[in-house]
């Protein structure tokens, strides 16, 4: 892993709206294509965490369900 090239999480596609949190890190919230995110803050070396929040809708995004 180098530090000078970011690190991109990319997901096939998300039908709705996905947050993702790599080792405690909140790295954005997707929901349009291309369902990429640089997740380079948060990447470590050796395993890493990674949780995927999926929102059935944006407004339930922005009330907090």
């Amino acid at each position: 892993m180098s530090k000078d090239k970011p690190v991109y999480l990319s997901i096939d596609s998300v039908f709705n709206i996905a947050t993702v949190i790599i080792n405690g890190t909140d790295c954005g919230t997707i929901w349009t294509a291309p369902y990429q995110l640089d997740i380079s803050k948060a990447i470590k070396a050796g395993n890493n965490t990674i949780e995927i929040k999926v929102s059935n809708t944006w407004a339930n995004r922005l009330i907090g369900i």
